[in-house]
């Protein structure tokens, strides 16, 4: 089994090109959907700063709203910007950000589940869980059991 160095996005958020390269070399998106293909030699410097903000450790993953103003362009420029640039979605990437908080949180704290939903910005436990499923394959729940063996 081949030793790869452990690796997060929240370690290395210096530019979104780097980020994606690393995302698609780790194996996290399928072949058909792998964005490195499409990114364009210069990376607008909006969407270049979003990474810096979005996987920002220190705070709750925000809205389209919130990073738009943070990079000081509209809503629509920003989700434009990041989906010619990644083939993803602003939404898609916050919506990963708090995916992998929660698995963390599921896997090393006893929090509960609307308690581990509101700490990555969502306050629907539903939605939560919905969310949680469509993107792991298993509810929050399920997923926190296989962990712990």
């Amino acid at each position: 089994m081949e030793n790869k160095p452990h690796w997060s996005p929240e370690a290395d958020y210096g530019s979104f090109p780097f980020f994606i390269r690393r995302m698609d070399t780790v194996g996290y998106f399928k072949p058909a959907e792998a964005p490195v293909a499409q990114l364009p030699a210069s990376i607008p410097a909006p969407v270049n700063t979003f990474p810096k903000s979005v996987f920002n450790p220190d705070q709750i993953p925000g809205t389209i709203a919130y990073y738009a103003a943070l990079a000081n362009i509209s809503e629509n420029y920003l989700s434009r910007l990041v989906k010619q640039s990644t083939g993803r979605s602003v939404g898609a990437w916050i919506d990963i950000v708090r995916i992998q908080r929660a698995k963390r949180l599921l896997s090393s704290t006893p929090l509960s589940i609307i308690d581990i939903a509101a700490s990555v910005g969502v306050e629907d436990q539903s939605y939560f869980s919905r969310l949680f499923k469509k993107e792991t394959g298993l509810t929050p729940s399920a997923f926190r059991k296989k962990m712990q063996g």
